[in-house]
């Protein structure tokens, strides 16, 4: 059981961020910023993300304002995949926090597409973090993004 604030949050106050960690779900790059199985030694796993949501949730004092999806990423996976872990999402948020939150997404450049932003807002997903690290070609390049600033520009319009 959780406990209860008894502490009003002001206008002011930041807002509350549920993560859900799907380490390196989707990505197939080892980028220099987010390698997650070399930084966190866990390898990515679906079911055992929901373990870890499960047990995040219950250490909070009152209900997040937001899902947070981190750690992979979600845009770079096969719709069909997408989906099931959206509605898997879905039927957890109104199990334990007895509605469905917004729900925001980090994405590489290289991923968005207006396909996929369609199916997100199917789900909720109400703000998508473009992860563009730089705008320069040659710091892209060297890091292993897998995008470039044209990428960035035109995923950032999407």
């Amino acid at each position: 059981m959780r406990q209860e604030n008894s502490l009003k949050r002001s206008a002011k106050a930041k807002r509350i961020i549920l993560p859900f960690f799907l380490t390196h779900a989707g990505c197939m790059e080892r980028c220099l910023f987010c390698d997650q199985e070399a930084m966190t030694g866990v390898p990515a796993r679906v079911e055992s993300s929901f373990d870890d949501l499960t047990a995040r949730f219950s250490s909070y004092a009152q209900p997040p304002d937001e899902i947070g999806i981190y750690g992979g990423d979600i845009l770079l996976m096969e719709s069909s995949e997408i989906e099931k872990i959206l509605a898997e999402l879905k039927r957890w948020a109104l199990k334990e926090i007895g509605r469905i939150p917004p729900v925001r997404v980090s994405a590489s450049p290289r991923a968005i597409t207006r396909e996929k932003l369609f199916l997100l807002g199917r789900y909720n997903v109400r703000t998508v973090e473009v992860g563009a690290v730089s705008t320069d070609d040659a710091v892209l390049k060297r890091s292993r993004r897998g995008y470039d600033s044209l990428q960035s520009a035109t995923s950032v319009k999407l």
